[in-house]
């Protein structure tokens, strides 16, 4: 024999303040409420189907069966994107979008510590399995984005590089200058260099192989065995 439970549109539930405890059922939009003593039409106890509020233990599915959030390996295997191309978006009421890494600690961080804050991985999974091609990485004191050199490694000589100080490396992830590049370069406009006073020349730490334009001579110069001797 089944039990049933009091009954009626969802009409006639909201005009009713049922007693506390008690359990209604909406003929028309098949939903479950209970009652308090107070709230009129009582307490939907299905609404966890439209929103959560509070923690959740455990995986997700999607109505498709589709793992979302993996509650075992602690994982989201799911993205939100907009067709066509598969093109990813994130919005935000305030016309400000933000992707936060953020690691936390309970231990202050020395100086010397050089701890990653997270990563941005581009990956490819085909027949040999899966490959990170292109990482971006955060540390205490630098962002770096380096490329696998189709080895699945990814050398120093692939590194892009910018610090804290503001030294930018190319090849390098310890730039020791503004612009710090190891290995050839090649520019396809024209390069331009210090133009500098010889009162301003003469304030520089110089080293061997530096040059400059001289503008109060109208000479480009090169430091060369502790002095600055003209090129041209």
């Amino acid at each position: 024999m089944a039990l049933q439970l009091r009954r009626g549109t969802d009409a006639e539930r909201s005009a009713v303040t049922f007693a506390d405890g008690e359990l209604v059922y909406t003929t028309d939009t098949k939903k479950l409420y209970v009652g308090d003593g107070a709230t009129a039409g009582g307490n939907s106890i299905t609404a966890l189907t439209n929103t959560l509020d509070g923690d959740l233990t455990g995986s997700v599915f999607g109505d498709d069966s589709t793992l979302i959030v993996d509650g075992v390996n602690n994982s989201i295997n799911s993205s939100l994107y907009t067709s066509p191309n598969n093109h990813y978006s994130f919005s935000t009421t305030d016309n400000e979008t933000r992707i936060t890494l953020n690691r936390k600690t309970n231990t202050d961080i020395s100086s010397t510590d050089n701890l990653s804050y997270g990563q941005i991985l581009w990956e490819r999974e085909d027949i040999n399995g899966k490959q990170t091609t292109v990482a971006i990485g955060g540390t205490k004191n630098q962002l770096a984005m380096v490329v696998d050199d189709g080895t699945n490694t990814f050398p120093i000589s692939n590194y892009l590089c910018l610090t804290d100080n503001g030294h930018f490396g190319v090849g390098t992830n310890t730039p020791t200058a503004k612009l710090d590049v190891v290995g050839e370069g090649r520019f396809t406009g024209f390069v331009q260099f210090g133009s500098l006073t010889t009162a301003q020349r003469d304030a520089l730490t110089a080293v061997n192989g530096m040059v400059i334009y001289n503008t109060t001579l109208n000479k480009f110069q090169g430091y060369e065995n502790t002095a600055w001797v003209n090129l041209v």
